[in-house]
């Protein structure tokens, strides 16, 4: 089975993010992204007393995306209830993730780097993985900026490994149900 991944703006984001993404997530993942039209940000998603989007509110008021896998690139500040902030959050059960910019501007020169990494975070939590404990995976859960910066772009052969049993289940399935239908 093909990874099949689409990407879609949802605010200010630069046509170069974009692609850039989409040619790092093929990179890294081995898979097919495509880049999708804008999707409007939720307004019920804002909450004026942070000034900031509530990630779960954001993702589940987004109707219009059909691919297994969707992800969000936003340049609005994203949060959880018991989080001041996060870089990214992701819905493995409905197929979709959302990698905001807001937190990485400070910094113009990485904020590439920051993106692809969170990107390759949130999908991988989409194909199913889960926070590592190795501080250079990807998949390492990142409490500010710094451990972003710190960790690389790659899974850790643990991650890799249970990513790549993940796929092959998948396979499994989708011939047996072909067979079988």
């Amino acid at each position: 089975m093909e990874k099949m991944i689409l990407i879609s703006p949802a605010g200010e984001i630069e046509t170069f993010l974009l692609d850039g993404i989409r040619a790092g997530l093929e990179e890294k993942l081995r898979a097919t992204c495509h880049v999708a039209g804008p999707v409007p940000i939720p307004e019920e998603a804002f909450s004026p007393e942070r000034a900031q989007y509530l990630a779960p509110l954001f993702l589940r008021s987004i109707k219009t995306l059909k691919a297994p896998k969707n992800l969000l690139l936003t340049h609005v500040d994203l949060y959880l209830e018991d989080l001041n902030y996060v870089f990214g959050y992701a819905i493995p059960q409905e197929g979709i993730a959302i990698v905001s910019k807001a937190r990485f501007r400070r910094d113009s020169s990485r904020l590439f780097e920051r993106l692809l990494k969170t990107s390759i975070h949130e999908i991988g939590h989409l194909y199913g993985l889960k926070h590592c404990h190795d501080r250079r995976c990807v998949m390492h859960f990142s409490f500010d900026i710094s451990d972003t910066d710190l960790k690389g772009s790659d899974f850790c052969i643990d991650c890799k490994n249970r990513l790549e049993l993940v796929e092959n289940q998948q396979n499994c399935y989708f011939r047996n149900q072909e067979v079988w239908s």
